[in-house]
C-alpha cells in the first residue's frame, strides 16, 4: 500500500510539474515580440504569350534569416545562423516542420499565374519575431521522380537549386506589430516544358522583396 500512496503522489507531483512547465513555456512564448508576416509570389513575365502555360511547383516553406553578425539578444541566433523559430512560413500539410514536408503532403503552386497560390500563402496568418534579419532562405521540393514540378500540366524531373537563399540589398530590422510581406520574384517567360533547364532557371532564379507596413 505504502508503494501505492508513493506512486500516486509522485504522478501528481511530476503531472503538476508538467503543467506547470506547460503553462512557464506557453507564457515565454505570449511575452516574445512579434510582427505580422505575409509571403506573395510575383511572376515578372511581361508577355502574354508564354511558352508555358502552366508551370506548377511544391512549396515547402519560407524562413527569414537573422543577422548573427550583428547585435542580438542572447539565444537569437542558432549554430546554424538561424532564428529560434526559423520556419516563418510552412506548407499546412507539414505539421509546422519543414522536415516534414514531401511531394504527397504539399500541394502545386501556379506559377504562371499566382493570384490562387498567394491567396493560400496568406491564409495562415503567419509571424516573425522582432529582429535584424539579411537573408530569405525559400524551400521548394525537389527529386527526380517527377512529382514535384509539372509544366504544362506534365510530370517534369526538373531538380531546381534548393533551397533558394537569397541576401538582402541592406540589414532589414522588423519591428513589434508591423506587417512583413517577403515576394518572391521570378521571370516564367523563358520557360519550354521540353527544356527542363530552363525550367529550373526560372525557380532557381528567384530573387526576394521584402517591405514593411
Amino acid at each position: 500500500m505504502k508503494y501505492k500512496i508513493f506512486s500516486a503522489t509522485l504522478l501528481a507531483a511530476l503531472a503538476g510539474a508538467a503543467i506547470y512547465s506547460s503553462c512557464s513555456i506557453e507564457d515565454k512564448d505570449k511575452d516574445k515580440k512579434k510582427a505580422a508576416f505575409k509571403v506573395q509570389l510575383k511572376s515578372s513575365a511581361t508577355s502574354l504569350n508564354l511558352a508555358a502555360t502552366s508551370l506548377t511547383a511544391k512549396l515547402g516553406g519560407v524562413d527569414l534569416i537573422a543577422d548573427c553578425a550583428g547585435e542580438q539578444p542572447p539565444g537569437t541566433c542558432l549554430d546554424d545562423d538561424r532564428a529560434p523559430d526559423p520556419d516563418v512560413w510552412v506548407n499546412a500539410g507539414c505539421n509546422d516542420d519543414i522536415a516534414q514536408c514531401t511531394t504527397a503532403n504539399t500541394e502545386f503552386f501556379e506559377l504562371i499565374n499566382p493570384t490562387a497560390a498567394n491567396a493560400v500563402l496568406n491564409s495562415q496568418g503567419r509571424s516573425v519575431e522582432t529582429g535584424v534579419y539579411t537573408k530569405v532562405r525559400i524551400y521548394f521540393l525537389n527529386n527526380d521522380r517527377g512529382d514535384a514540378i509539372q509544366c504544362g500540366g506534365v510530370a517534369t524531373a526538373t531538380r531546381p537549386r534548393i533551397p533558394i537563399t537569397i541576401t538582402l540589398p541592406a540589414a532589414m530590422t522588423v519591428e513589434e506589430n508591423e506587417t512583413v510581406t517577403v515576394t518572391l520574384n521570378y521571370d516564367p517567360s523563358a520557360v519550354d516544358c521540353a527544356d527542363e533547364a530552363s525550367i529550373s532557371a526560372a525557380i532557381s532564379g528567384m530573387t526576394a522583396t521584402v517591405t514593411k507596413g
